[in-house]
């Protein structure tokens, strides 16, 4: 009996430091997102009701985002303290932190996004499920023969946009 009073005591101990050290690396995501991050892909994930036409939009949504990916290959956007977002594209915007939501502010036009940052990596994802299913909606009352089903549900569209520290940026953190 006192042999597994032990092995409960170690186990207890050994979750409670890692618990600790988990508390510890938390990112100050305020802090570590200021400076430059270099644009490096763009990942969609879409699941409707009807497999053919989810393989569809995932064949067409590559083509658009190489594209994308093309263009914006060469996008760098500095995050500054003072809430600004310098693109060397152009289009500055304003930025604010909530928790884990990160709001952009480019004209009259605000996104809200989830982010978090992993390492070199700083991820921005939103959940476009509404959008693809208005859009697709939209299609059918316009009259475009896109061979729809008719009962097409979109479960699930989510763009997640991937950003690293240009090497210069990394190595003087």
């Amino acid at each position: 009996m006192k042999t597994n009073n032990f092995i409960l005591l170690a186990v207890l101990i050994l979750a409670s430091l890692f618990s600790v050290h988990a508390q510890e690396q938390t990112v100050d995501t305020k802090k570590a997102i200021l400076g430059k991050w270099q644009f490096s892909e763009i990942k969609v994930d879409i699941l409707t009701s009807d497999s053919v036409v989810t393989e569809q939009m995932q064949l067409t949504m590559s083509s658009a985002l190489a594209l994308t990916q093309e263009t914006m290959g060469q996008m760098i956007l500095d995050f500054t303290e003072d809430g600004k977002i310098l693109s060397n594209l152009g289009n500055d915007k304003t930025y604010w932190i909530e928790g884990d939501k990160l709001s952009m502010k480019e004209g009259g036009r605000t996104d809200e996004v989830s982010f978090e940052i992993k390492g070199d990596t700083l991820i921005y994802s939103t959940d476009m499920t509404e959008v693809m299913a208005n859009r697709i909606k939209m299609m059918g009352q316009m009259g475009v023969d896109a061979e729809l089903p008719d009962d097409l549900v979109v479960e699930k569209c989510a763009v997640a946009v991937y950003l690293v520290r240009p090497a210069e940026d990394a190595d003087s953190e």
